[in-house]
């Protein structure tokens, strides 16, 4: 009996020091304290993980950035087709507010919107007539006029006829540029200038606003930011895609590439009989895939 109260005694002192020591204490003041402390807890540990986070996104950045160079030393700013000495200038990748920007358009380039694209290949100049005959062997032009100047008269059926041939004999996959494709490069990425390369049509086009009665050689007005000529004026450029007069208001975001059927094909840039309207960059023309007119040619464009 003793013996069990001497063992009361000593547990009764145990306990006592017990919470009198640090880890009693540290229990008891966990479990007195304010529930917010388990917040506080759960935002520490997030932050850790945060700043983790944010130390691999650097290090992701980095081997972007890295990739990127890569991918710019592989692609040089310009290269020559070998088989027609078509110049090509390498167009960036990157994203742009597409259609009508400065509210002086038709309906059918609203609304203006986003587009992203990758980088390509656009050809420097319009195709000129001899780089037609080469391939085709007859030229189609209403004005045959020589060696530097563009091709027209050439329907976008013709144009694919042209391509499938050319891509045989070059083992490229040269094409039409999108609309989106030739819109961005009209702008020289994403700058707000009216026509391709300048608010003044006459610096960069051939039209009616200089009295051109005719179609000129290429190359011959001032370049936009890109190093591209005639984008605005001189003929009209057929693109890819089919025409609708709502796509805007449903287009991808990515790489657009028009509508997927159609009556209709869309042509860029205005030419040597338009006014100012039609040579602003957003605005839009169309026409059959088999018409032939004696104001559309056309350039190319490849990915590599």
């Amino acid at each position: 009996m003793r013996f069990v109260r001497m063992l009361k005694k000593y547990f009764l002192v145990a306990v006592f020091f017990f919470f009198l020591s640090p880890a009693a204490i540290a229990l008891s003041s966990t479990n007195e304290q304010d529930p917010s402390m388990n917040y506080k807890q759960q935002i520490a540990e997030l932050d850790v993980t945060i700043a983790r986070l944010i130390e691999q996104k650097k290090n992701l950045e980095k081997k972007v950035n890295e990739l990127e160079e890569t991918s710019a030393q592989s692609n040089p700013q310009t290269w020559k087709d070998p088989l027609l000495g078509i110049d090509f200038v390498w167009i960036p990748k990157g994203c742009f507010q597409m259609g009508d920007r400065l509210n002086a358009g038709d309906q059918d380039e609203r609304p203006a919107h986003k587009v992203c694209l990758d980088g390509f290949y656009m050809g420097q100049f319009e195709v000129t007539q001899t780089q037609y005959v080469k391939i085709m062997r007859k030229n189609p032009s209403a004005m045959k006029a020589g060696n530097s100047y563009p091709v027209e008269l050439v329907s976008w059926k013709a144009v694919h006829v042209f391509l499938s041939r050319l891509n045989k004999l070059s083992q490229k996959n040269m094409r039409l540029p999108t609309e989106a494709e030739w819109e961005y490069a009209a702008r020289s990425g994403n700058k707000r200038y009216k026509f391709a390369g300048s608010d003044s049509a006459n610096e960069v086009a051939w039209s009616q606003l200089n009295d051109a009665s005719i179609i000129n050689k290429v190359g011959l007005k001032k370049p936009n930011d890109f190093g591209l000529y005639d984008m605005s004026g001189n003929v009209s450029e057929w693109c890819s895609d089919w025409y609708s007069s709502s796509y805007y208001s449903q287009s991808d975001f990515n790489n657009p590439a028009g509508p997927n059927s159609g009556s209709h094909k869309v042509f860029r840039g205005g030419h040597f009989q338009s006014f100012s309207t039609q040579l602003r960059v957003s605005n839009r023309g169309k026409g059959t895939p088999h018409i032939k007119l004696p104001f559309v040619g056309f350039r190319l464009a490849f990915t590599p």
